[in-house]
């Protein structure tokens, strides 16, 4: 019979060579963040491209995002309000 997950496995999800997303689910708590580059999204391939990635996963959550960038670190909180495309 088949079991049923309380979630899928992220080494499937992403991209088609199934590869785990850049970001972690527990970031998009509500809670505010200070994201180091270097430590936390070196898998981006610039800081630019992390904040775009970031904003647009909280878009299709219905989140509002409130992302700052400065030096090495970006500051990131999602706000959990419905967000009409």
């Amino acid at each position: 019979m088949a079991e049923i997950l309380d979630r899928f496995p992220l080494r499937f999800v992403g991209r088609a060579r199934g590869k785990p997303p850049k970001y972690l689910d527990e970031w998009f708590d509500g809670r505010a963040r200070r994201l180091n580059y270097y430590v936390d999204l070196n898998r981006y391939a610039s800081l630019a491209s992390a904040r775009t990635s970031l904003y647009q996963q909280a878009r299709r959550r219905n989140m509002r995002a409130l992302i700052a960038v400065e030096g090495d670190y970006l500051y990131f909180q999602v706000v959990n309000e419905n967000v009409t495309p």
